[in-house]
Parts: structure tokens; C-alpha cells; sequence
């Protein structure tokens, strides 16, 4: 059609187009190469069309009207013709700014890393939920946003002092997985190099806290209050020295119950290598007694939901147990005349405990074996099937051994004040006093001293008015 400026009375009175034709556009008489058609199906459309010198001409859709205004469309189409002008080709340009935006998706750090995720399941090696959890709610949640080929060392300070507040260990494992996934960009050719690896990683610190008899009476007496599942847990962890994840998310399909083996894979470890675990008959009991009936037998062994997912066993179930450890000590005083209290421990104590236990006599037991009992990894002692084998037989030697000097414990005399029978606690304030005293001298962590000031400070408010 003939130039004339494009208004939307011009726009309402385009014909549509023949199905299957040559367009009927209307070509503006402001802008050069800047037009309008109606579709056969009556929907007005925007184009620019123009052709850079030698070359053919092109046409380039800028959208259709109801997405765009008319203002909008001519303001896009002045800009092509600007650029055009400059020697610079639209249609290129498009092309390169969409191509600049997938790089960029690409280089987005909290993308990179939830495809990161996605390629290890798909490899059957997938991070365990605590793993999973470090990398989406602290690298994704403080650098999500971050473009991987401009983190700087100042960012990563940034991230790593974000992540003290909360404790040194959460600080530790954040730079741990950042540098996991910015080593994977590096190896995938995303990223040139990894600035994380500027920034020092606190090692992990070592405890050498060690329970005594008595400690580890009162603990395995307060699982047993607990009276349910997360109780049998904490048992099992003592009875096998093995990490909590690994017990709590155990599954039926792992069980090889006729022989008492626990085939535990290499993804649900520490140190990503497959074990077959000797179970003792003390624990293949407890196992057993999650789920009486064989048919049902499937998915975890530990549930609180017939049999659909294991249980939480974060902070608010060990405060559980500290309150139960606190009412048996307290039994334990008041029976033996004594003001006995319970040292600064983690569940991490308990495979301490055990192994420092198992080099004493009776046991005698080899460091090469302990290790092997822990779960350790260790490449010269795995590098040879057969010395693998003979280790987890003898460390299922051991662990029986183990076990039977635990029921020796607990049928002592010592064991068990205030009586065999389950213990309770009703209210929850008496459980909330109860882990204060059991606690009181204890190190607090940097959240814990962060809600005591919250709460000093409320209290201070509330005494104020």
C-alpha cells in the first residue's frame, strides 16, 4: 500500500491479506522500511523491513498490536533504521543480544548450579538432602544471582562472612559446595578459573570429646524415652558407630535380612564409596521391630508415616533426647547421692566414643579396622577387593563384640534410674527447663548466641514498659 503515516485510524481500515498472498502492508512514510498488515484471520501485525548495502533485503516481525502499542512498535523500528544507518545489521544485532542472554543464563550461578544438581541425578550420584540443602538455601540463596565469570574474591568474602554468622561449620561446608560447583564450571569450559579457592576454608574442627560409661547410659536410656522411631535411631547410631544420615535414611531394599548385611551405597556416603555392612543381631533386632510384617517391608526402615518417609532428625528431636538425658540424670543423682552433670556433646561424639572404646581393651581393636568400622575412606585399603572384603568381616566381628559390651552396660547396675519402664515428659515447658539445666555451661553456637540477645533484648523491652 501507498506511504502515508501509520495511525490507528490507518491501522482500522487495513484490509486483511489473501490467505496464502502477498502481504497488503502499509508502509510509513516517516520512518523508511517501518509497516503494518492485517492478517487474514484480522490480527495487525508491525514489520521492519530494510536491506544493508550488497546485501538482500529482510523483513524482521517487531510484534502485534494489543502486545505492542503503535508508539512502541514505531519506537523499535526507529531504532533499527538508527542502527542500520550506523552499519550495524538489526537482525545480526537481535540474534547476538539473544545469544548474549543465554550465556548469561548459562554463567548465572544459581542456574549452573540447579543443573549441576540435575546432572548428578541423572548420573546416579545425587547429593543427599542436607548436601542439597547447603547448595540451594545458602550458594543459591546469597549468589544465585551472581554471573560465575564476575564473582569476584570480595563476593566470596562476602558469602563466607554471611555464613559465620551462623556457625564456623556452616561457613566451611558453603565453601565447600561453592567450590564443587565453580570446579565443575571450570572443567565444563564455562568459566576460565575459580576465584573461591582464594578464599581459605576453615578445616572442620576436632573434637575429641569422649562420653563416659554413665554419658553413654543416660543417652541410650533417654532414646529409649523417646519411645519412638528417633529413639531406635539414636540407639542404632551408638550400636554401629555409623552417621546419622546414613542409619536415619535407611531402606528395606538395603537389607539383606537372612545374612544381617546392610548393602549401604556409595551415594548415602561420606565418601562416596559402596560398603556391605555385617549387622549385629542386637541391631538387626531393632530393624526389625520397625515393621513386623515382611509384606510391608519397603521404603524406610525408619518412619513416624507408616512407611512413606524417614523421620527429621534436626535440633528440635536432640532437644527431645537432651530433656530425657536431663530427667534420667537427674534419677541418677537422686539415687546414687551424687551432683553428676552431662558434658558439651554432638552426635558426632558417639563414633568418637567408639572408636577411641574399641583401641582399649577388651577390644584391641587396629586403627586400619576402626576406620573401616567408621566408614573412612581410605584408598590404600580399598584398592584391593579382597582386603575389603576381609575388613568389613572382621569389622562385623567387632561391632558384635561391640554390641554385647553395650548390653553388658545396660544391665548393670548403674543403669536405668528411676526404672526400666519409659519415662515421660508431659509439658513443654518441663522439657524447655530441662535442656537449659542439662545445658547450662555449654558452648552456644553463633545462631544460639544470636537468639539469646534476641531474647535479652525482648526481655529488656517487655521490663521497660
Amino acid at each position: 500500500m501507498h506511504g502515508t503515516k501509520i495511525t490507528l485510524n490507518s491501522l482500522r481500515a487495513l484490509p486483511p491479506s489473501p490467505p496464502s498472498k502477498t502481504k497488503v502492508i502499509l508502509w510509513d512514510l516517516e520512518i523508511k522500511g517501518f509497516g503494518a498488515y492485517r492478517t487474514c484471520a484480522g490480527t495487525i501485525s508491525f514489520v521492519y523491513q530494510y536491506a544493508m548495502p550488497g546485501g538482500k533485503t529482510q523483513s524482521l516481525m517487531l510484534g502485534r498490536l494489543g502486545e505492542l502499542t503503535l508508539d512502541q512498535a514505531r519506537s523499535m523500528a526507529a531504532d533499527m533504521a538508527f542502527a542500520r544507518r550506523r552499519g550495524v545489521d538489526p537482525i545480526a544485532e537481535r540474534k547476538a543480544k539473544l545469544k548474549a542472554a543465554a550465556a548469561a543464563e548459562e554463567l548465572n550461578l544459581g542456574h549452573y548450579a540447579v543443573k549441576y544438581l540435575e546432572r548428578r541425578d541423572k548420573q546416579g550420584n545425587p547429593l543427599n538432602k542436607g548436601q542439597r540443602a547447603i547448595v540451594m538455601r545458602d550458594v543459591v540463596g546469597l549468589l544465585g544471582e551472581t554471573r560465575m565469570d564476575r564473582l569476584t574474591v570480595t563476593d566470596v568474602e562476602d558469602f563466607a562472612e554471611k555464613l559465620a554468622e551462623r556457625g564456623l561449620s556452616a561457613r566451611r561446608m558453603g565453601l565447600v559446595y561453592l567450590n564443587t560447583i565453580l570446579n565443575d564450571a571450570v572443567r565444563r569450559d564455562v568459566i576460565s578459573n575459580n576465584v573461591a579457592t582464594k578464599v581459605t576454608i576453615n578445616k572442620a574442627g576436632e573434637r575429641d570429646r569422649r562420653l563416659r560409661d554413665d554419658e553413654l547410659q543416660r543417652l541410650l536410656e533417654a532414646a529409649a524415652d523417646l519411645g519412638d522411631c528417633r529413639g531406635d535411631i539414636y540407639e542404632v547410631l551408638v550400636r554401629t558407630l555409623k552417621r546419622k544420615e546414613e542409619i536415619s535414611r535407611m531402606e528395606w531394599s538395603e537389607l539383606n535380612i537372612p545374612k544381617r548385611e546392610w548393602s549401604l551405597r556409595a551415594s548415602r556416603t561420606k565418601g562416596r564409596v559402596s560398603h556391605l555392612i555385617e549387622l549385629p543381631t542386637q541391631v538387626m533386632a531393632i530393624i526389625l521391630r520397625q515393621q513386623p510384617d515382611p509384606k510391608l517391608r519397603v521404603g524406610p526402615v525408619f518412619t513416624l508415616d507408616g512407611g512413606k518417609t524417614a523421620p527429621e532428625m534436626g535440633s528440635q528431636v536432640k532437644n527431645l533426647l537432651d530433656a530425657h538425658i536431663h530427667q534420667r540424670l537427674e534419677a541418677a543423682n537422686e539415687r546414687d547421692g551424687t551432683a553428676h552433670s552431662f558434658a558439651h556433646y554432638t552426635i558426632h561424639d558417639l563414633r568418637t566414643t567408639g572408636a577411641s572404646k574399641l583401641q582399649e581393651k577388651p577390644f584391641l581393636t587396629t586403627a586400619s579396622l576402626i576406620d573401616a568400622i567408621l566408614l573412612h575412606s581410605n584408598g590404600k585399603l580399598v584398592t584391593r577387593t579382597y582386603q575389603r572384603a576381609a575388613l568389613e568381616i572382621e569389622a562385623g566381628e567387632v561391632l558384635q563384640r561391640w554390641n554385647n559390651w553395650i548390653d553388658e552396660l545396660m544391665s548393670a547396675d548403674s543403669a536405668w534410674p528411676g526404672g526400666r519402664d519409659r519415662m515421660y515428659i508431659e509439658a513443654a515447658a518441663d522439657r524447655a527447663r530441662r535442656v537449659k539445666a542439662l545445658r547450662k555451661g555449654w558452648p552456644m553456637r553463633e545462631d544460639q548466641k544470636r537468639a539469646a540477645a534476641r531474647r535479652a533484648a525482648k526481655d529488656a523491652k517487655d521490663n521497660s514498659k
